[in-house]
């Protein structure tokens, strides 16, 4: 356990609250938590909103 406190953890997740492709990432013991796209539901599209090398916190679901 002591090791994984020294990585950062990225996890990609589609809530089936509202269907969105939501992100969360553990940084320097910082949690973040992201939508990362808008999506049909099934994954045949998203539209991406995350910009690169930019991190955004705005994450709007529930915790």
């Amino acid at each position: 356990m002591k090791r994984l406190l020294n990585q950062d953890i990225f996890y990609l997740k589609n809530n089936m609250e509202d269907r969105d492709l939501h992100g969360d990432s553990f940084m320097d013991g910082q949690r973040s938590r992201q939508l990362v796209a808008p999506t049909d539901g099934r994954g045949r599209w998203f539209k991406w909103k995350l910009e690169a090398g930019r991190e955004t916190n705005g994450y709007q679901g529930e915790e």
